[in-house]
């Protein structure tokens, strides 16, 4: 089980290590992001190159913990169906992304069918969020009561999920609960209790 838990807590800092690189100025309007998106190519490269093996990490692990309870083995398979379309995000930042950051760079403007494809694909985030959170409720029923992990981490990551969910669902406080690495903490705090119980 050390293997186990070893793939959750490297999945949570694979992930920390590629988000620690990025800037807020990816968040600002389409157009400027993309300019900051063009000269920071290889930067961004770096954030995504990491955080795709990480959210594949984390799912990996869950699965290797499966076989402990059918409740583990539905959240591993409620984040993995999550994990899918993020993983589609991010290629797509890395490719996509990168054709419609180098055309607003060159002074063109951002080039039309993006937009609709950005929004469609920002979705992927979206349902990776709520399904990560919604499998922490499983994953924490199925651990309750086993010496995996110490005796109050089931409860606390039901009442997180429960309170990231309220997070997300609520427009003006969704930025709280949006950051992606939130997806990877409940799984860290479990491979973290795994190593040390």
């Amino acid at each position: 089980m050390d293997f186990v838990a070893w793939t959750l807590v490297g999945g949570f800092g694979l992930f920390m290590v590629g988000a620690s690189m990025w800037r807020l100025e990816y968040e600002a309007p389409m157009e400027e992001a993309l300019v900051t998106v063009h000269a920071d190519r290889a930067r961004r490269r770096w954030i995504h190159g990491l955080m795709i093996p990480a959210v594949a990490l984390t799912a990996a692990g869950l699965w290797g913990l499966a076989h402990v309870d059918p409740r583990v083995a539905l959240g591993a398979g409620l984040y993995t169906v999550g994990a899918v379309p993020w993983l589609g995000a991010l290629a797509f930042r890395l490719t996509v992304g990168e054709w419609a950051a180098e055309s607003a760079a060159s002074g063109g403007a951002v080039p039309a069918s993006y937009r609709p494809l950005s929004a469609w694909v920002d979705l992927g985030h979206t349902v990776h969020m709520g399904t990560a959170y919604a499998a922490t409720v499983p994953i924490a029923l199925g651990l309750v009561g086993r010496s995996l992990v110490v005796d109050w981490l089931p409860a606390a990551g039901i009442t997180w999920a429960v309170v990231m969910v309220g997070l997300f669902a609520l427009p003006r406080l969704r930025f709280v609960a949006e950051p992606p690495f939130w997806a990877h903490v409940f799984t860290f705090a479990v491979g973290l209790s795994m190593l040390l119980v």
